[in-house]
């Protein structure tokens, strides 16, 4: 069974981006699927030392190695973020600013990456963008990378992910 693992990094559990991820997976039965959330590890943030350069791993003690067991460990890695002051979550940014050294070494190489965002009103391109350039820095895999740019407000929220995921669900299951 193809695993896929979802980084959440939305602070709310039950919030739009929450819903967004349940829309896109929800027909996906063949599938193991873990979501976890970046409170969900006790990952501290960047010394700035270079040592993972070195090291090809950070040198402080947390959880990161967790994480990153469930990332390479899956068969495709689901990154969503929504919004916040036109960027994605400070979790989020924590977490790829200690997996730096993966951009060195194309640590994600050959691995299918799905990249959401959502907002309320605009701003999902400064979230995408930049997720997507990180992603290619660390070897994803570009051919089979599903980016699409959702924007949703609350009425599209509450009536209209059914609609999106008949839109997409075709293509996540190509990736796949």
């Amino acid at each position: 069974m193809k695993k896929i693992f979802i980084l959440n990094a939305s602070r709310r559990r039950k919030g739009n981006t929450t819903k967004l991820i349940s829309s896109v997976t929800e027909k996906l039965k063949d599938f193991d699927i873990e979501i976890a959330h970046p409170q969900d590890f006790n990952i501290k943030t960047c010394l700035g030392c270079h040592k993972c350069f070195i090291k090809a791993g950070c040198v402080q003690r947390d959880d990161l190695p967790l994480l990153e067991e469930k990332i390479l460990s899956s068969d495709l890695l689901i990154l969503a973020s929504p919004v916040y002051l036109h960027y994605m979550t400070g979790e989020l940014k924590v977490i790829l600013d200690k997996l730096s050294w993966w951009a060195h070494t194309l640590r994600l190489q050959g691995k299918p990456v799905v990249l959401l965002s959502t907002c309320s009103t605009n701003g999902q391109d400064t979230v995408i963008k930049p997720l997507g350039e990180i992603m290619n820095y660390m070897g994803e895999m570009s051919l089979q990378r599903l980016m699409h740019q959702w924007c949703l407000t609350k009425s599209i929220i509450l009536s209209g992910l059914i609609a999106f995921q008949k839109k997409y669900h075709q293509e996540l299951l190509k990736v796949s």
